[in-house]
């Protein structure tokens, strides 16, 4: 048989897009990289009381042996299983990733974290949600943190948002206050609880979250510029904590979005083309959610 050289052309051509296409979905470790910030040093040496621990779900670390990166205080990773949902409007397509069962499910969310991790997140917080974790949720959540390589710090605690339909457990409700407190201390202690969400009320806000805008804010994210630059000028630096929210499966990577990584691979830049230094970011990132985290277990 013989070829044009119009063919030749045609043909490799064809195999170099091919041996492109495998390599790309064959591997999760070419991603973006970190920003400069990464790189940067704060301005001054964060000093933590002595003794101070962050604790995630697998072990304790030194406020300053955490790995490198954005620590990001409130995420869901979950660790529960769910089936893919259809879309809810007809203009929306289903996302690309739709683990059938609990196994693809973890492998998805391991090469998640994996790819975030290369982007720049170094831990992150699994914000409790108004149902309690079971068991075989934190078994999940430590083999995600584990394989993944990414501390994961679990926050413990109940809430109602009126603005979703979701309702506290009915048997929660029937518990004293004794009870409750009773469950929550006995939860912290063999889930390793690194951290207790409270709220006192919505016009005392227990804490200042910026969060960081995603897939489904970016309408809203030149906003939030705006108002961490706000706080910041303000002279609050020290008190600002970046995070995303995330939802997992509508911003996961596989399914096109940011995955947990937004918050350095979308809104940082975005706080950097707006005039923030790289020496202040690594405080907002690293040193400020460390700060927050950190505490000194009491003596047995």
């Amino acid at each position: 048989m013989s070829l044009t050289r119009r063919d030749l052309l045609r043909l490799s051509a064809t195999t170099a897009i091919a041996g492109m296409a495998q390599a790309w979905r064959g591997t999760t470790s070419a991603h973006a990289q970190p920003g400069p910030w990464y790189a940067a040093l704060s301005p001054q040496r964060v000093r933590f009381p002595e003794g101070s621990v962050i604790r995630t779900i697998v072990k304790d670390f030194a406020p300053d042996q955490l790995p490198a990166g954005s620590v990001q205080i409130h995420e869901h990773v979950t660790g529960v299983f769910a089936p893919t949902p259809p879309p809810t409007q007809p203009d929306l397509v289903p996302g690309v990733a739709a683990p059938a069962n609990e196994a693809e499910y973890l492998a998805l969310m391991i090469d998640e974290l994996k790819m975030a991790k290369a982007d720049g997140l170094g831990c992150l917080v699994d914000a409790a949600s108004n149902q309690r974790r079971d068991s075989r949720t934190v078994e999940n959540l430590r083999k995600i943190s584990s394989e993944s390589n990414v501390p994961v710090v679990l926050g413990g605690g109940y809430y109602q948002d009126l603005a979703m339909p979701a309702k506290y457990p009915a048997e929660m409700l029937a518990l004293s206050e004794d009870a409750l407190n009773d469950e929550l201390v006995a939860d912290a202690g063999t889930q390793r609880w690194g951290a207790l969400g409270s709220r006192t009320g919505e016009d005392e806000p227990a804490h200042l979250h910026a969060y960081a805008a995603s897939g489904l804010s970016e309408l809203r994210g030149g906003h939030k510029v705006k108002y961490v630059l706000a706080v910041l000028e303000a002279g609050f630096e020290d008190h600002v904590l970046l995070s995303a929210d995330s939802t997992p499966a509508p911003q996961l990577k596989a399914n096109w979005g940011q995955g947990f990584a937004s918050v350095v691979a979308q809104f940082v830049p975005k706080l950097r083309y707006a005039g923030v230094n790289d020496r202040l970011l690594p405080k907002l990132l690293v040193d400020n959610p460390r700060r927050f985290l950190a505490f000194v277990p009491p003596s047995v």
